[in-house]
């Protein structure tokens, strides 16, 4: 999509729907599922052209996770990687954390600092590399972000992905992550395209 006030294209991320207006639809016998954690971070795409929220405006605060990724676009300037600008550790201060990410005017060398110290890319989802675009099934894409961009790249850190076979596997491991203080779960279909919308 093109923001005409910026003159610059950017890509609007897959977002979640409510699980509760579609579980008449979730069958875990019959489809593979997984359910991963719900950072309660900021939303981020990054592209060959920089970091990009949800509406398209630049984040400047990471220009760290940027660099780190020149090679990764260099090699694949078609790609576009999702995610989370978050920290694990620092979970239970998000709004400190929040702030420095969403900073736009008056960036010190101080905060770009601290950035560097502080805030990492949990990477959901991908496409455009390797050949494989958005109609490529979720599992593919992100097996292969795990082998080639996780634990290659500084910065970037795994979205670890556990398989659903029932209501009770989902409570299990949603619960984990509500009582490990994250704000809730994804569950994805793993053939899934990747969608421009909710």
């Amino acid at each position: 999509e093109t923001d005409a006030s910026k003159g610059t294209s950017y890509i609007e991320p897959m977002l979640a729907k409510s699980l509760k207006d579609y579980v008449d639809k979730v069958d875990f016998t019959k489809e593979k599922w997984v359910l991963q954690c719900k950072f309660n971070g900021n939303r981020v795409i990054f592209t060959k052209d920089g970091s990009f929220t949800r509406k398209g405006e630049v984040y400047q605060t990471v220009p760290h996770i940027n660099n780190a990724l020149i090679k990764f676009f260099q090699k694949n300037p078609s790609a576009v990687l999702d995610g989370e600008l978050y920290n694990y550790d620092l979970r239970q201060k998000l709004n400190e954390l929040s702030k420095l990410i969403r900073r736009t005017v008056n960036v010190t060398s101080d905060d770009l600092h601290r950035s560097e110290q502080h805030v990492k890319f949990y990477c959901y989802d991908g496409y455009g590399f390797n050949d494989l675009n958005e109609s490529v099934d979720y599992e593919t894409r992100k097996e292969w972000i795990d082998k080639n961009v996780v634990g290659n790249v500084k910065y970037v850190e795994e979205v670890k992905s556990y398989t659903i076979h029932s209501q009770k596997d989902l409570d299990k491991h949603y619960n984990a992550f509500i009582d490990d203080g994250e704000e809730g779960g994804i569950l994805r279909k793993i053939d899934m395209e990747y969608e421009h919308k909710r």
